[in-house]
């Protein structure tokens, strides 16, 4: 429920199953050890109720962050690109994505991270990744719920555009300095606007390609 991302149900409900006998666990463990090693009563005294009880919070805490790391890292495990992912990795993810919503325009339909992440078996935090990074530039957004939607045609894609947003992003870079650092910079800018040049092709270039090799 707390997430600001998609949880599947299947995978919160292993975390939680995983939290809640890890809780009943430690709490087992805990009264044991309190009830047959009361030694802490001769260093804390009278008072011996306030570290026993912060440490229960401490220990309870950790069995739901436990539960909450497996329900997240579930949907890496499942996918094939478990470690963060290149740049070069997002890009070619990115152009599979829109493939998807592109062929979806014709009968409306709305894709999803779920949806996504079986057909092209890829975890949630790469297509999330990816999908953000396309709301920046204009060509997707996000609709109620957990839909995501193609908002710009593929003939009005450019393939440099996608390139420069996930490879070769300027924007990334620090203020040009004086010296080798300003000449780098320089060179980084004209190599930009050379891909920019050799890239103009779109995405309806490159997908009705693909059509022709099948």
């Amino acid at each position: 429920m707390v997430p600001n991302r998609h949880v599947p149900f299947t995978h919160a409900l292993i975390g939680g199953v995983v939290a809640s006998a890890a809780f009943e666990t430690m709490n087992r463990a805990f009264a044991f050890y309190i009830a047959h090693f009361p030694t802490y009563k001769l260093v804390y005294g009278a008072f011996a109720s306030i570290p026993i009880f912060l440490l229960w919070v401490y220990l309870s805490w950790l069995t739901i962050l436990i539960g909450a790391l497996i329900a997240a890292s579930l949907s890496n495990w499942r996918g094939s690109t478990i470690a963060r992912a290149s740049p070069a990795m997002l890009f070619y993810c990115a152009l599979r994505v829109l493939k998807q919503m592109s062929d979806g325009l014709s009968d409306g339909t709305v894709q999803t991270v779920p949806a996504l992440s079986a057909r092209l078996n890829t975890g949630y935090d790469v297509l999330e990744e990816v999908l953000e990074k396309l709301a920046q530039i204009g060509v997707v957004r996000k609709l109620s719920g957990n839909g995501w939607a193609m908002i710009r045609d593929a003939e009005h894609v450019q393939l440099g555009e996608l390139y420069r947003c996930f490879v070769l992003d300027m924007t990334t870079l620090p203020a040009a300095e004086s010296g080798e650092g300003e000449e780098i910079r320089a060179w980084l800018e004209r190599t930009e606007q050379r891909i920019a040049d050799d890239a103009a092709a779109t995405l309806r270039d490159l997908y009705a390609g693909i059509g022709r090799d099948a």
